[in-house]
């Protein structure tokens, strides 16, 4: 094939090439769009089902009452212990008790320090008071005391 041959040949494809991008082009611009009414908003569908697990009220011997809420397909595990005492109940020249309380929680506790405490507990661990309860709050999914029962 000699260098005119091959020219041609490219130049056709090219123009091959470039008519049918056109017809294309006019096909999806001679598409009818849609009318969409957006006068007002579209038809709700069927609620989705929803369920969760029951709750079971428990209470330990020394009164202590537990709620637990199972999930067991979430490999964590949450726990909350809120007290029904706070800033106010800080005695008269004390205020700021609960406060400084909640803040050395996770400071250390008997033969446990800071860093023991946390690895314990599986590394997250928090405190927080407001005015009419103590939340100590330990979401974790790493607890040495999950490994050691499970």
């Amino acid at each position: 094939m000699n260098n005119f041959n091959l020219k041609q040949s490219l130049r056709t494809t090219r123009i091959m090439l470039y008519a049918v991008i056109f017809a294309l082009t006019l096909t999806s611009c001679s598409t009818p769009k849609p009318v969409v009414d957006r006068s007002m908003p579209p038809a709700l569908g069927a609620p989705p089902s929803f369920s969760t697990p029951e709750i079971a009220h428990l209470k330990l011997s020394n009164g202590l009452p537990v709620t637990l809420f199972e999930k067991h397909n979430v490999p964590i595990v949450q726990m909350n212990l809120i007290v029904n005492t706070a800033s106010i109940m800080d005695p008269e020249g004390k205020e700021g008790l609960a406060s400084m309380t909640a803040t050395m929680m996770d400071e250390g506790a008997g033969e446990y320090d800071a860093l023991a405490l946390a690895d314990a507990i599986g590394g997250r661990f928090s405190a927080r008071v407001i005015h009419t309860a103590e939340k100590l709050s330990a979401p974790n999914h790493r607890s040495r005391v999950l490994r050691e029962t499970t």
